[in-house]
């Protein structure tokens, strides 16, 4: 078949190659029209409005973009590396100097006899564990520690006396607590309301100024032992954390191509 174009009104004709050269009406506009001798001219490839750009400045434009979304990818994955390796660091310094106590805590209360706190110093206290005494006996004073909540105040803890064969434990235990079983540790109170709460016992009881222990039993605290194992485990766990974000940020660095 022989493809064409009618010149006057531009519809597509097609006849037999037998009729080449002869003229046909077109049926469209009815127009005389001579058949082409061949196929007819394809018409032209549509005109694009948009500059033609060479190879060269498209290879240049390809490489200018990459380039760029390499440097984005590399600021991005130094900062993980930094602040990684950062975070890192400084939670490992904090799980290194806190290590001896928080497994000290974690295993938990450690039994005391009489014969044990009877015989403590100062010095022990430095590095006491968490420790549980079962009392002979414990005297109440009137002395807590009031807790502010509100416009009103609470009291959170308050003071008691341990005895301890023939000497005394002054121990700070919370208000809620009864019986004679204690748990807490073993301080020397310095300074502070303890400190004070501790003096003002020893002048209301004067008859035992010989025989008191030199520490005294901070049993205030609840949950040590579960309190410190979330410790280490949050300690690892940041630790843990900080180094995949330095490994990712490894990961992500964008590798060098090879010059094509």
């Amino acid at each position: 078949m022989i493809v064409f174009s009618c010149p006057t009104c531009r519809n597509t004709m097609q006849v037999p190659p037998t009729m080449a050269g002869q003229p046909v009406t077109c049926p469209f506009c009815r127009h005389p029209v001579l058949t082409p001798h061949g196929p007819a001219d394809q018409p032209p490839n549509p005109l694009s409005l948009e500059d033609p750009i060479d190879e060269a400045e498209q290879e240049r434009r390809t490489l200018a973009h990459r380039a760029e979304r390499d440097k984005k990818l590399k600021r991005k994955a130094l900062i993980y590396i930094v602040c990684g390796w950062l975070f890192a660091i400084i939670a490992t310094v904090v799980l290194v100097v806190l290590w001896p106590q928080l497994m000290t805590d974690a295993r938990g209360a450690k039994d005391f006899t009489g014969d044990d706190l009877a015989t403590v110093k100062e010095s022990d206290a430095e590095e006491s564990p968490w420790i549980a005494y079962t009392a002979e006996r414990v005297i109440e004073t009137d002395l807590g520690l009031n807790q502010p909540k509100g416009k009103h105040t609470n009291e959170a803890t308050r003071y008691v006396l341990v005895r301890v064969q023939d000497k005394w434990l002054i121990a700070e235990r919370p208000i809620e607590e009864k019986g004679n079983r204690l748990e807490g540790k073993l301080e020397v109170w310095g300074g502070g309301t303890s400190k004070e709460a501790a003096d003002r016992i020893k002048v209301r009881y004067p008859e035992l100024k010989d025989q008191f222990l030199p520490v005294q039993l901070s049993a205030s605290r609840s949950g040590t032992s579960a309190t410190a194992t979330i410790q280490l485990i949050a300690l690892g766990a940041f630790v843990v954390i900080s180094l995949g974000c330095a490994l990712y940020g490894l990961a992500s660095l964008p590798r060098e191509r090879p010059e094509m």
